[in-house]
């Protein structure tokens, strides 16, 4: 198989994750995040999602509006703003990470444990390769 047919089929699959199996909550990352680590600072969260501070900004402002946090400061610095999930928050997250699970039990049906496993091990490779070599240019 061509190097460029696997990009291609990946490319595909991307595709069809991104557009074909979109979260019901916008923001269920940030809030799944949130009920298992607890009240954290906004540039830790951002760091911990993997996207910029001011993407996090502008999606925690909306999540606020909804009523699913809440935005207090620190003790050892105003500046920085803590989050926290409310109540209504707190049920946000634990449905987003059950839709989470149904999807990816869906997804992955087709695979039998060894190549769950197989395919885990590949992907870690290439991400591994692929941090790597962005790293160098």
């Amino acid at each position: 198989m061509e190097d460029t047919e696997l990009l291609s089929k990946m490319r595909s699959l991307g595709h069809m994750l991104y557009h074909g199996y979109p979260s019901s909550f916008p923001c269920g990352r940030m809030l799944r995040v949130l009920y298992r680590e607890g009240p954290m600072s906004q540039c830790r969260l951002a760091e911990n999602l993997g996207i910029r501070p001011a993407s996090l900004s502008e999606m925690a402002d909306k999540a606020q509006s909804q009523g699913l946090i809440e935005r207090g400061s620190r003790q050892e610095d105003k500046r920085c703003s803590l989050l926290q999930l409310t109540d209504l928050g707190r049920q946000q997250a634990i449905r987003a990470e059950e839709e989470r699970k149904k999807t990816a039990e869906f997804l992955f049906s087709p695979l039998s444990d060894d190549e769950k496993e197989a395919l885990k091990g590949m992907l870690d490779k290439l991400q591994s390769h692929w941090k790597e070599g962005m790293k160098h240019e």
